[in-house]
C-alpha cells in the first residue's frame, strides 16, 4: 500500500486517514517488515491479534549484553505496533523468540500493555522457571498457551492459570512428577501437547502424579515413553479424553481401541488411513513439524509398495498426496508428495480419464515461474520430472498443453528465451507424455514426438559448453525412454540417429549408458510382447557387456551411425549384443550385409568336433575366393 502512495504522491495528511479506515485486526511481522511503515500502519489500527513470526529479522531492536548473548527489546517493539488507545483490542499476542533474551520485566510490562490477552504463544523464547511463574500471574485471563521450546523446566505457578483450555509444551523436559504437579490444578483443561525431543520422559512424570485432569479431550504425547499399561491408565482415569496421539512411540502403530459406550481415537501409523490423519494433524499446527511429515510420508511409501494393499486404499493414497500437492504451497512438502506420487505408475488403471487429467493439471499448475537469479526454483521441476512412468503403464497426457509446449520448444532458435527456460519446457513435455496405454499410438501421440524430437534435433548446435550439452542430451533421453515402443519406432529415423547414436561412442561414459538402457529396455519390451515365456535378465550387466564390446570400435570416415550395429553383428562374440544389435538395425528399417554377422550364434545345425572344424575351414577358403557379397535383410 505504502508503494501505491509513494507512486501517487498522496500527501502524508491523507495518508493518514487512508490508514486510519483499513479496520485491519490481524496482522503478522517477517523478514523485511519491521519498518517505519509498517508499523504506522499497525498504530493506526484496532489490533485482535499480533505475530511476530521472525524476532531474528528485527535487528534494529536486537542488542548484545556483556556475555554477548543477544537480548530482544520485546517491549519497544510492540510499543511501535500496538496504539495506546487500542491496548485493550488485542486479544492473541505470538512471538516467536528465535531462542533470544528479553529485557528484565518484559512480563509484567507486556501484561500491562494487553491486559485482555487470552491466546499468548511465545515459541522458542527463552524462559526462566521464575519468569514462567510471573507470567502465570500477570496473564491470568488466558485460555491458550504455547510455550514450546522455550526452556522451562518447572510448571510452578501455572495454577493462577485458571481459565486455561489449551497447553503447549513442545520439546520442553520435566525430570520428575514434583515439576508438573500444579498442571492438574487446571480443572478446564481441554488440549495438552507434551511432544518430546527424541523420545521424552514426560508423560511418564505425568503418570507418576496419580491425578487427573478431568476435562481433557485431546493428549499429543508423541515421542514419549509409553506402553500398553499407561495407554490403558491414561483411557481408564481420563473418562473424557477423545484422542490421543501416539507418533513416535513404540504403540505408533498399536490398533484403533474399542470401548463400549465410548469413542476414542489414536493418530498412529497403524494403516493409510492412520497415516493420512496423521499428516493432516501435524500440517495443521502453528508450527508444521516437517522431520514428523517426512516420516509419514515414507510409512505411506512402504504401504503402497506392498502387493497385498486393496485398489481403494491405493487410490485413496494417490489422492491425498494430489490434495497436499494443491493445498500447500511448501516445496519441501510438494517434493515429499511428488516423490511418492511415482508409485501411481504401478496402478494406472485405477483412474479414469477425469482423475488423470488432474493429476496432470496439479503437477503442471504447480511449478512455479522460473527466476533466474534464484536457481533453486528449479527443484520443483525437478522433482514434477522424478514420476518416471514405465512404458507398460504411462499416464494420461493433455496433448494440447503440451503442443504449446513443444511450440515454446519450435521457437527457441528466434526468441530470447534462457537454456533454464527451455530445460524446463523439455522437463514439462516430459510429464506430459504420461498417457493411456490404449492411446499411446494414437496419432495426436506420435505427431507430437514427431514435432519434438525433430525440433530438439536442430537445437543441438546451440549447445557450445559440454554441460551444458551433456544436460540438454540426458532430458532427451529421458523423454525417448518414456515414449512407447511403438511411438519409438515411428520416430527412430536417421536425422534422430545423428544426435543421439554418437554417444554410443562416448566410451564408458554415463550418457552412453543411458542411450544403451533405452534401446535395451524397449527390445525387452517388445519381445515380452510377443513371448509367454519370462525373460530372467539383468539389463545392468548387459550394458556393461555392450558397453565392453564397444570399446574398440573405430568409425569409418563416410560410414553412417548406424555402422556400429552392423559391427557388433560382425564381432562380438556374445550372443545378447549381437541379438540387441541387430534388433536397433531392424527398429530402423536397415539392412545388414550377408557375411557381416558373426557365424555360430544359433543359425547353424549342431555338428560333432570334427565336422565343424573341416567345415570351417572348407568355408573360409571359399569366403576367400567368393566375389562380393550378397545383400540381405535382418530377419
Amino acid at each position: 500500500m505504502y508503494e501505491i502512495i509513494k507512486e501517487w504522491n498522496i500527501k502524508y495528511k491523507n495518508v493518514k486517514q487512508i490508514t486510519q479506515k483499513l479496520d485491519i485486526t490481524d496482522m503478522v511481522f517477517e523478514e523485511g517488515e519491521f519498518n517505519k511503515e509498517k508499523f504506522n500502519i499497525a498504530n493506526a489500527q484496532r489490533l485482535r491479534r499480533v505475530e511476530i513470526s521472525d524476532l531474528f529479522a528485527a535487528t534494529q531492536f536486537l542488542t548484545q549484553n556483556e556475555e554477548n548473548e543477544t537480548i530482544a527489546d520485546i517491549v519497544r517493539l510492540l510499543r511501535n505496533i500496538i496504539n495506546d488507545k487500542y491496548e485493550p483490542t488485542l486479544k492473541t499476542l505470538r512471538i516467536n523468540g528465535n531462542g533470544f533474551k528479553f529485557q528484565e520485566d518484559w512480563i509484567k510490562t507486556i501484561s500491562c500493555m494487553a491486559p485482555s490477552i487470552t491466546s499468548l504463544s511465545l515459541p522458542c523464547c527463552s524462559i526462566s522457571s521464575l519468569e514462567f511463574t510471573k507470567l502465570c500471574f500477570n496473564f491470568a485471563t488466558l485460555t491458550k498457551l504455547d510455550i514450546s521450546w522455550s526452556g522451562v523446566k518447572k510448571l510452578n505457578g501455572i495454577w493462577f492459570l485458571h481459565n486455561l483450555e489449551v497447553l503447549d509444551m513442545i520439546s520442553l523436559e520435566f525430570e520428575k512428577s514434583e515439576d508438573v504437579m500444579d498442571l492438574f490444578e487446571l480443572k478446564k483443561l481441554r488440549v495438552l501437547n507434551i511432544t518430546g525431543e527424541g523420545l521424552s520422559n514426560n508423560l511418564q512424570c505425568y503418570l507418576s502424579c496419580n491425578k487427573v485432569l478431568p476435562e481433557l479431550r485431546f493428549l499429543d504425547c508423541s515421542c514419549n515413553v509409553i506402553d500398553s499399561n499407561n495407554l490403558e491408565e491414561l483411557v481408564q482415569t481420563h473418562t473424557k479424553l477423545e484422542m490421543v496421539v501416539l507418533f513416535g512411540t513404540a504403540l505408533e502403530r498399536t490398533p484403533q481401541l474399542e470401548i463400549p459406550d465410548r469413542k476414542i481415537e489414536l493418530l498412529t501409523v497403524e494403516n493409510i488411513q492412520c497415516c493420512i490423519k496423521s499428516t493432516n494433524y501435524f500440517l495443521k499446527a502453528s508450527k508444521v513439524n516437517m522431520d514428523f511429515v517426512r516420516q509419514i510420508f515414507s510409512e505411506l511409501y512402504n504401504y503402497m509398495n506392498n502387493s497385498e494393499i486393496s485398489d481403494t486404499d491405493f487410490k485413496e493414497c494417490c489422492m491425498f498426496y494430489i490434495y497436499v500437492i494443491n493445498r500447500w504451497n511448501w516445496d519441501v512438502l510438494r517434493d515429499f508428495a511428488f516423490c511418492n506420487l511415482q508409485i501411481i505408475r504401478s496402478r494406472p488403471h485405477l483412474f479414469d480419464f477425469n482423475e488423470k487429467q488432474r493429476l496432470v493439471q496439479v503437477i503442471v499448475r504447480s511449478l512455479p515461474k522460473y527466476n533466474e537469479s534464484e536457481p533453486h526454483h528449479m527443484s520443483i521441476h525437478a522433482s514434477a520430472c522424478h514420476i518416471e512412468p514405465e512404458p507398460s503403464s504411462l499416464l494420461i497426457g493433455n496433448h494440447y498443453l503440451k503442443m504449446k509446449l513443444i511450440d515454446g520448444v519450435i521457437i527457441f532458435q528466434t526468441t530470447s528465451m534462457s537454456y533454464f527456460q527451455l530445460f524446463t519446457i523439455i522437463k514439462a513435455v516430459c510429464i506430459l507424455t504420461y498417457h493411456d496405454r490404449d492411446n499411446c499410438s494414437s496419432a495426436e501421440s506420435i505427431f507430437a514426438a514427431e514435432i519434438f524430437i525433430g525440433s530438439v534435433v536442430g537445437l543441438v548446435d546451440h549447445f557450445c559448453e559440454e554441460l551444458m550439452r551433456e544436460i540438454f542430451v540426458y532430458l532427451i533421453n529421458h523423454y525417448i525412454s518414456n515414449i512407447d515402443m511403438s511411438v519409438f519406432k515411428k520416430i527412430f529415423k536417421r536425422d534422430c540417429a545423428e544426435v543421439f547414436l554418437p554417444i554410443l561412442l562416448d566410451r564408458q561414459s554415463k550418457e552412453q549408458e543411458s542411450v544403451i538402457y533405452y534401446l535395451l529396455a524397449l527390445m525387452k519390451e517388445s519381445e515380452a510382447r510377443n513371448s509367454d515365456i519370462e525373460d530372467n535378465y539383468c539389463i545392468e550387466s548387459e550394458i556393461k557387456e555392450i558397453q565392453t564390446s564397444i570399446e574398440s570400435f573405430e568409425k569409418i570416415k563416410g560410414a553412417d551411425h548406424m555402422e556400429v550395429f552392423r559391427w557388433l553383428c560382425r564381432t562380438s562374440e556374445s550372443k545378447d549384443v549381437v541379438r540387441w544389435a541387430r534388433w536397433c538395425l531392424e527398429t530402423s528399417g536397415l539392412e545388414l550385409l550377408e557375411g557381416e554377422e558373426k557365424v555360430g550364434l544359433g543359425e547353424k545345425e549342431e555338428e560333432d568336433d570334427d565336422e565343424k572344424v573341416s567345415k570351417s575351414n572348407e568355408n573360409q577358403q571359399e569366403e576367400d575366393e567368393q566375389p562380393d557379397s550378397k545383400r540381405r535383410r535382418v530377419e
